[in-house]
């Protein structure tokens, strides 16, 4: 167990050091993010002198020990990544290079590429019109050029509400505010014959799981932003709606996603060759995923910005469900 931020910065420097050689050796570590990863601890490591060569900065993000270190080993969003970045992820898709994964007793940690020099929008604030349809973009590359059938060989889960312990998901009505108990009450009442209209949605592709604002990074060109995706513990065989469902029911306010949601279905639509109103319908069904996994959300320990973080992904995410679920 790491017992404090000294001995995890040094744990930081030893995994580069493990992963790019002894050059690493002269990395200085700081946090990042620290208000904001639940799972993981990520850190910034960068050289003390300049030094001439590749690697003159790089990102480390470690497995966190703790309740929710273990509500992640539990899950397996730790191996899901490892999966992801050792056998799924390539050079042509918009996501930050791995350069190495090293075990540690937490779980993997990843070396990975520097985009802390790109742009980032809080995600509380929310994604504004040409920032979502720079996801959308992305998105649709990995659901293209993603191979579902070697994600299947790797044993990655397939449609994931139908693996959400009820059980759990009954207890998070409790830690919910009142006003929003009714709506997720009716939403699992109908869960079955919601997640099975999911599961019938044809040509599952391999999913992000999780593209929210705050995971991902912009980088600003003339003719708009190009986003990129990092964050690939959540991953999941299925409908590629359900990505558009998380991005707009986490990332923007209600108002300002039922006015996206039009652009958003035709710009998808051209990726997938389907017409916007299938869709419209794919999306609508899919929305079951971000309605069931709140009620999991709701449940996690969390404090300052992550407790507003919950809060705001309850409210968004239950306008949604009420929006296309609950007619």
């Amino acid at each position: 167990m790491i017992a404090d931020a000294h001995s995890e910065a040094e744990e930081a420097v030893a995994v580069a050091v493990e992963a790019l050689g002894d050059m690493a050796r002269d990395f200085h570590a700081v946090r990042i993010g620290a208000d904001r990863g639940v799972f993981s601890s990520v850190w910034h490591l960068s050289r003390r002198r300049p030094t001439p060569g590749p690697f003159a900065s790089v990102v480390v993000k470690m497995p966190k020990s703790g309740i929710n270190g273990d509500a992640a080993r539990r899950s397996g969003a730790y191996d899901r990544e490892e999966q992801a970045y050792r056998s799924l992820l390539f050079a042509e898709l918009p996501t930050p290079e791995c350069f190495g994964i090293v075990a540690t007793l937490n779980g993997p940690a990843f070396v990975l590429d520097d985009l802390t020099s790109l742009r980032f929008v809080d995600q509380l604030d929310g994604l504004d019109l040409p920032h979502v349809e720079a996801v959308v973009d992305a998105l649709g590359s990995c659901h293209h050029l993603i191979d579902p059938t070697i994600a299947h060989g790797l044993g990655v889960r397939h449609v994931t509400p139908a693996t959400f312990d009820r059980s759990a998901l009954r207890r998070g009505l409790g830690a919910l505010p009142s006003e929003a108990i009714p709506g997720f009450t009716s939403l699992l009442d109908g869960a079955s014959e919601a997640i099975d209209a999911f599961a019938s949605l044809a040509d599952p592709v391999l999913c992000h799981g999780d593209p929210r604002a705050d995971n991902l990074a912009f980088i600003n060109k003339i003719d708009g932003p190009v986003a990129l995706l990092y964050d690939w513990q959540q991953i999941a065989i299925q409908a590629g709606e359900a990505d558009l469902a998380w991005l707009l029911a986490t990332s923007v306010s209600a108002d300002s996603r039922r006015s996206m949601e039009p652009v958003v279905f035709a710009r998808y639509a051209q990726i997938t060759g389907r017409h916007p109103d299938e869709v419209a319908q794919r999306y609508k069904t899919s929305m079951v995923v971000p309605g069931l996994a709140v009620l999991l959300l709701a449940q996690r320990r969390a404090v300052g910005r992550l407790a507003d973080v919950v809060a705001t992904s309850v409210e968004r995410i239950g306008a949604a469900v009420a929006d296309h679920l609950l007619l």
